[in-house]
């Protein structure tokens, strides 16, 4: 190989790598959108959102399914009720795989585990797109959050 087309080759691997890949998006929404963005694009889908204490809960007027939102700095999740979607009778696993489908989920795996915003471990599957993100579904709803997403790899040399 000439050093051209070595040097090409490197210069084309390089440029892959560091392309960023799509969020995981659910209802139109993601972690990487303003809070003023997520609020206006679930107030465009008929829920009515409120501060609560340092985040915001959205609802549909005289319904109890609700979305949870919080834009705290490294703590960045948004919270789908399983009423949201209509999925509160579908098994943990069957709407995990169901997820997985959609185009704007890069999640490839979702596997069991315990889970829990702070301090309720639930049992869960959860799976990590391509950037860092998380993507969780309990029996009460599903989850994308921050995780590791904007966060360099570790390093340990």
């Amino acid at each position: 190989m000439s050093h051209k087309n070595l040097l090409f080759s490197v210069i084309m691997l390089l440029s892959a790598s560091s392309t960023s890949a799509e969020p995981i998006t659910i209802f139109g929404v993601n972690i990487t959108m303003t809070p003023e963005k997520v609020l206006t694009t679930i107030s465009e889908r008929g829920l009515q959102c409120q501060p609560v204490l340092k985040m915001y809960q959205c609802r549909r007027p005289n319904d109890i399914s609700v979305i949870n939102l919080n834009f705290q700095p490294g703590r960045t999740y948004i919270n789908f009720s399983c009423g949201i979607f209509d999925v509160c009778s579908l098994g943990m696993e069957k709407v995990a795989r169901q997820l997985m489908q959609e185009d704007t989920v890069p999640v490839s795996t979702m596997e069991p585990t315990s889970w829990g915003l702070y301090w309720e471990a639930k049992p869960a599957y959860c799976g990590i797109g391509e950037d860092g993100d998380r993507l969780c579904v309990t029996d009460g709803g599903i989850t994308i959050e921050q995780f590791r997403y904007g966060k360099s790899e570790p390093n340990f040399n």
